[in-house]
């Protein structure tokens, strides 16, 4: 069936606005070509042919499925109306733009991919899993996939196109070998054939190799197995110069793909196991030929059962072409074909060798040039930037003595500016120029391309492919793919080893460490002093782990109110006054002039209470009293293996009284904090009681599944580091944690070598605030606010998320928020000890009844489900409006009506157990209704969605097929039949059939014709039709009728009135009454026992 769509028209799954009836409809199919289809419609007093309008969109069947064709060109005569159609695919020249599209490194699926994604509505498939680069800029999605530029799917990942609707599909091949045999080489005219035969065939190689090598003997040559078949010898020498004894070869021979052997005998068994290479594969000893049959111009006549496989052959099939007297086998393709959409057979083929449009030297050359050159004959400069102009003496004196006879320069030239061919080229034995204009003057040709036996001679040269002679190096200037070996590419006088070492020194981590981070200053109540402490800290800066205290240049700001000085030689900076409470020092380090790090001292003055009453004046009291902290080690080092050195640190507290140097042990309290990050701080460890000093480890140690620590043979425990990467220890004044006497951190440095690729990442980027593409370790590090992705993974495949189809899997999944991860509840119970590792389960009841509990079970075994009590168990909205109540064997589903309604609705479903009154099937709700079993409607059955049977396939797994719906409730029959000698026929209806449709009145009778004549329908009565037409014709029948009893009815009111059932609602009403006064009887019996 033919249809046609009007252009604002999408719904293509479901019929179309217009049946047509045209007298021819072809759809012409090329390999990797053009697909047209041709139409003429007869101007019908039905009046069909109006629907064929600009831009609407036939559909008809063709050689692969049902097709949706827009038409382009229509032309309208006296007595019919002709059209043309593309592949709706073809849209895609309109609506899907490339702006900027770049599939890099992608196999042909994934690349149509990214090419279709500008507009869903199309999709691409390949199976051409070839790895290519090619950019789209400013094209429409059909250019790119077929155009003529050198960077279109075709030409850069090659395959062969099918047009399937929205879908292309471009695989390595399209088609298949159906063992289609054809004979040709008769050499009898036919109407419909024609036949054209390359007879140029090789069956005799005389092979040679580099430096003239032959096989030895009187017969240096290898015949073809078919030889025999033809009825002379085609004799042809092929030098194979890639194959070389050991003795002649170069250095770099073998990397550049040469054959090198040893001895004589191996050279002569190559050359004969290529020969036969030419023979097996590339068929050189077979003629190529191109048939082409139009299989509708031979059906009747003799040759059409050669012939006739061919009507079922599709565009890229392979088929066997015999010669009928030589006996030789050629296979040739499927390249064009014409397909009958109204017979639905193939018309016409056309078979023979199929090339790709691929490229050569010269063609590819000539492209290059077509692009850069506008219509009025100059450069783009977009394109090129530079004229390819300049040639040397030499040329210039070549074209002076060039002759239009022989002699050692020769010119062709076209004088006429007005022919496409005007020009002028000079060869001879200096080189070759090539013009195509003259000069300003006129009086000599503008040369701008020059070639001479030492190279291209230009000020550009546009090209493809740049490479060395052995193609290590090489830079192709189409896809932008470049390379140079290492050791030849230097950067800054470096090769890139060199250079990459250097930058890897820049992502180094630097550290300071002072040596006192915070100090306090004892004075009277009122903050002051008699004599200023010593009040110090001292400077250290690592970048990894190198020590670069020295070669930094240093800044120090203060807060106000402190007051002090840098000695830079010692790195020691010192605080002589404070006239504030508090106050802070910042010391800032410059290294390289690339990194920077700053470390604040803190100062504070720690008041004493207020004195008390003036007493009896005696020696003077005690000095001052100066508490500090000192840690075994100021900074700890985390090597590749994660390993930490010192793995522990001692902490000790100490006093000095006035300006003395002794110090004294004090026992205070201990904080240790870690940080995970530098900026946010967990507490590790507090002490509980006065302590002088404490040794915290950095190791965690492991632990059995009883508690106990695990240790090795000697009894020492095993642990693993903790990934810390800073520590803060603060000291306070004995007796609690309230006042702070001092407090120092210790830095977790890391060498690059054991940097993780988040730590290298940061440094790279300074946070992420730097964006691009870096390379370091061999690793690449991208980072950027906007990034087009299709999918990312893990290593092993497991976790990914498929951006594209919007899925993400994991095992796996972790609150941002709480740290914790997100999953079911595996171990819910009550009372205690009915949850275990089999599974658990949940328990609600009232206070005292525990045989009115709801239970929601969970096990292992994923069976969990909810048991209530064994008498009934409802199911109920807070309004009560809709109920669910489930009996011992069975269930009812009700729903109340609104207020004011008398109406309600109600279900049950039966038990399904063996033996039960309900064993009939039993009926399934879930997303959908599943009734296993027999379903009886005794009444009106209508859907809102289509209606359709599951029926099972052996290749394509369970399909739906769909019901054929009708504006009349209809039966139908279908058979067969055949005209008499007379062109008559006689169909009976079926008795059964008869009784179920009216056939008292008007029915509808659908014929098919097989083969050449005409029939139709001549009579119809209420038991038979009789159809007329050409004699001994045979032909298929369809009939359709309207269902007795039911003739009236077409296209009815889908608005149905809710049924009366006001004493169902009833029923259920007294029902809850009832639960809701037992509920409170029992409360209340409850309460009276309990007083």
């Amino acid at each position: 069936m033919i249809q046609i769509y009007e252009p604002e028209n999408i719904k293509f799954s479901q019929n179309g606005d217009m049946v047509l009836f045209p007298t021819k409809c072809t759809v012409q199919a090329t390999l990797n070509g053009q697909w047209i289809l041709e139409m003429e419609h007869p101007l019908d007093t039905d009046g069909r042919w109006e629907s064929i309008v600009d831009y609407a969109v036939i559909k008809a069947p063709s050689f692969n499925g049902e097709q949706l064709f827009r038409i382009s060109n229509k032309i309208k005569t006296d007595t019919h109306i002709s059209v043309t159609a593309e592949p709706i695919f073809m849209d895609a020249r309109n609506d899907c733009f490339l702006k900027d599209v770049r599939p890099t490194g992608k196999n042909g699926q994934d690349a149509l991919d990214i090419m279709c994604a500008q507009n869903p509505k199309y999709s691409g498939k390949s199976d051409i899993t070839k790895a290519c680069t090619s950019y789209y800029e400013t094209q429409n999605l059909i250019e790119a996939i077929n155009g003529d530029d050198a960077n279109s799917f075709i030409n850069r990942w090659g395959g062969e196109i099918l047009f399937d609707n929205y879908t292309v599909i471009i695989n390595n091949r399209v088609g298949g070998d159906y063992g289609v045999n054809i004979l040709y080489g008769k050499n009898i005219i036919k109407d419909g054939i024609s036949e054209e035969v390359d007879m140029d065939v090789i069956t005799r190689i005389v092979p040679k190799s580099f430096n003239g090598y032959m096989l030895p003997g009187e017969a240096p040559w290898v015949d073809s197995p078919i030889i025999s078949n033809y009825p002379v010898v085609h004799t042809k020498v092929i030098k194979y110069e890639d194959i070389k004894l050991r003795a002649d070869a170069n250095e770099n021979d073998e990397e550049n793909g040469v054959t090198i052997v040893d001895t004589m005998e191996e050279l002569q068994a190559e050359l004969v196991r290529r020969c036969n290479e030419e023979f097996s594969i590339k068929g050189v000893d077979k003629p190529k030929v191109n048939i082409s049959v139009k299989i509708l111009l031979l059906q009747n006549t003799e040759a059409y059962k050669e012939y006739e496989e061919l009507e079922h052959v599709s565009l890229g099939d392979t088929v066997h072409l015999e010669h009928s007297r030589l006996g030789i086998v050629t296979d040739a393709r499927v390249i064009e074909l014409e397909y009958d959409c109204i017979r639905e057979i193939t018309s016409s083929v056309d078979i023979g060798e199929f090339t790709y449009n691929y490229f050569n030297d010269i063609s590819s050359t000539l492209d290059r040039v077509d692009k850069i050159i506008r219509p009025d004959g100059s450069l783009m400069a977009e394109k090129v930037q530079g004229i390819l102009d300049g040639i040397y003496t030499q040329l210039r004196l070549q074209s002076t003595v060039a002759k239009k006879v022989n002699g050692r320069a020769f010119e062709i030239s076209d004088l006429d500016p007005e022919s496409e061919l005007y020009g002028c080229m000079i060869f001879g034995s200096q080189g070759l120029q090539i013009a195509t204009e003259r000069t300003a003057d006129g009086r000599d040709w503008n040369w701008r391309t020059a070639i001479t036996a030492k190279g291209i001679v230009a000020d550009a040269i546009i090209a493809g492919l740049l490479s060395d002679k052995t193609g290590r190096n090489f830079w192709n200037l189409d896809t932008g793919e470049f390379r140079l070996s290492s050791e030849a590419f230097l950067v800054d006088d470096d090769n890139i080893e060199e250079y990459v070492n250097k930058k890897l020194e820049t992502v180094r981590n630097i550290t300071m460490i002072l040596g006192n981070e915070y100090q306090g200053i004892p004075t009277d109540y009122q903050g002051n002093y008699a004599t200023f402490p010593i009040v110090q800290t001292t400077v250290q800066v690592l970048y990894g782990q190198i020590d670069v205290t020295a070669s930094c240049q240093y800044t120090i700001q203060r807060s106000a109110g402190v007051t002090g000085s840098w000695d830079n030689p010692t790195k020691i900076y010192t605080v002589t006054a404070l006239t504030a409470d508090t106050g802070w020092v910042d010391i800032t380090a410059a290294y390289l002039g690339l990194f920077t790090v700053t470390k604040r001292f803190n100062i504070a003055k720690q008041k004493n209470g207020e004195p008390g009453a003036q007493g009896i004046p005696g020696e003077n009291g005690a000095p001052g009293r100066t508490y500090f902290m000192e840690a075994s080690t100021l900074v700890v080092k985390r090597s590749q293996d994660n390993s930490m050195a010192p793995n522990y640190i001692t902490l000790s507290a100490y006093y000095r009284d006035g300006t003395g140097t002794a110090r004294t042990e004090y026992a205070g309290r201990f904080k240790i904090e870690e940080s995970l990050d530098g900026a946010t701080w967990t507490t590790v460890y507090t002490s509980s009681a006065n302590e002088p000093s404490i040794t915290h480890s950095l190791y965690s140690a492991l632990a059995t599944s009883a508690g106990g620590i695990i240790a090795t043979a000697s009894g020492k425990a095993i642990g693993i580091p903790r990934d810390v990467v800073a520590l803060r220890c603060t000291l306070y004044a004995a007796g609690g944690t309230t006042q702070m006497l001092d407090m120092q951190s210790i830095a977790v440095v890391v060498d690059v070598d054991a940097l993780t690729h988040e730590d290298i990442f940061s440094l790279l980027t300074k946070n992420g605030a730097l964006q691009g593409i870096y390379m370091s370790g061999g690793q690449l590090y991208i980072n950027g606010t906007y990034m087009r992705i299709g999918k990312i993974a893990s290593k092993n495949g497991r976790v990914y998320f498929d951006l594209d189809n919007n899925v993400l899997a994991c095992s796996k999944m972790v609150s941002a928020d709480t740290g914790q991860s997100i999953q079911t509840v595996a171990d819910v119970g009550y009372p205690a000890g009915i949850s275990s590792s089999s599974g658990s389960r949940l328990r609600v009841y009232p206070q005292g009844y525990e045989s009115s509990a709801v239970q929601i079970h969970a096990d292992t075994s994923n069976k969990g489900y909810i048991e209530g009590p064994s008498e009934r168990m409802d199911i109920k909205c807070a309004d009560t409006k809709t109920v669910i109540n489930i009996y011992p064997t069975y269930m009812k589903l009700s729903a109340y009506p609104e207020p004011g309604s008398s109406s309600a609705k109600y279900a049950q479903i039966g038990l399904y157990s063996t033996g039960s009154s309900y064993d009939t099937g039993h009926v399934e709700i879930k997303p959908r209704l599943d009734v296993k079993g027999p379903l009886k409607v005794s009444g009106t059955f209508t859907a809102s969605g289509t209606k359709s049977r599951i029926v099972k396939t052996e290749n394509y797994s369970r399909r739906l097929q769909y019901c054929y719906e009708m504006a009349t409730p209809m039966f139908g029959d279908l058979g067969e039949g055949v005209t008499d000698e007379n062109g008559e026929c006689c169909v009976s209806l079926d008795d059964v059939f008869a009784e179920t449709v009216a056939t008292g009145i008007e029915y509808q009778v659908f014929l098919q014709k097989e083969g050449p004549g005409d029939i139709w329908v001549g009579e119809k009565c209420p038991s038979y039709f009789i159809v007329r037409g050409t004699e001994n014709l045979k032909f298929a029948w369809e009939i359709k009728a309207k269902q007795k009893d039911f003739e009236c009815m077409r296209l009815e009111n889908a608005d149905f009135e809710e049924e009366n059932v006001e004493a169902i609602l009833g029923v259920y009403e007294k029902e809850y009454v009832a639960e809701v006064a037992q509920i409170i009887e029992e409360q209340e019996g409850l309460f009276y026992e309990t007083t």
